[in-house]
């Protein structure tokens, strides 16, 4: 990737850019980047379709299942028998009944134009269930377990948004069903919209990074 769009991707990643109120959409005309370039993340997908295969066999015999995963394999065995509205409502209230919120461990990152500390580690399902996680293990989380319902990468995605209340970042799960998109929070509740005390700055899956801290280009 060029130089100059590398840093200004990690430079809005990691600051708190300003830029016009628009709607989020699923269009490619925000893409910035493949998702490699983005290593946190990259790998803790990897991680994640990596752990399949023991959720997999977690699924198929109760015998071999560590006693971690035991709630986990009775909600993918129930859930694989939903339609995709029923699964997203139901991987959105289990993942959001584990209130264990751990806050990552401040880094100091000296991409933005002031060093600032922040905090950004990644984790897969099964690590969100073994120690919790902040918003950004939840959302992982909501993504990966979607995907053991076989939803598609390119109909998810996760948002890291401005709450333009508190001043900081935050991430939720997009999930596109037909022509309309909806979106999973830390509650309970599927918004139709992203609320509107965000504003969404990039969004990631598995393949790519788009870019939304520009004014629509529709």
């Amino acid at each position: 990737m060029d130089n100059i769009i590398f840093r200004k991707f990690l430079f809005c990643t990691l600051t708190l850019c300003h830029s016009p109120l628009s709607a989020y959409d699923f269009s490619d005309n925000s893409y910035l980047a493949p998702a490699y370039i983005f290593p946190a993340w990259f790998n803790v997908i990897e991680r994640g379709i990596n752990e399949q295969e023991l959720i997999a066999q977690c699924v198929q015999e109760k015998s071999v299942c560590p006693s971690h995963l035991r709630g986990l394999r009775v909600v993918i065995s129930r859930g694989q028998k939903l339609n995709r509205k029923k699964q997203i409502q139901l991987t959105n209230r289990w993942v959001n009944q584990h209130q264990r919120y751990r806050s990552d461990r401040p880094r100091t990152s000296f991409f933005s134009t002031t060093p600032k500390r922040i905090r950004q580690e990644w984790g897969t399902l099964i690590d969100f269930l073994q120690r919790g996680g902040d918003c950004e293990d939840y959302a992982t989380s909501k993504y990966l377990l979607l995907r053991q319902f076989g939803i598609p990468p390119d109909d998810l995605r996760i948002v890291i948004v401005l709450d333009r209340r508190k001043r900081e970042h935050h991430a939720l799960i997009a999930v596109k069903q037909g022509e309309s998109i909806t979106f999973l929070d830390i509650d309970n509740r599927v918004y139709k919209k992203l609320p509107s005390i965000y504003r969404s700055i990039y969004s990631i899956n598995e393949n790519a990074i788009w870019d939304h801290d520009q004014p629509s280009k529709v």
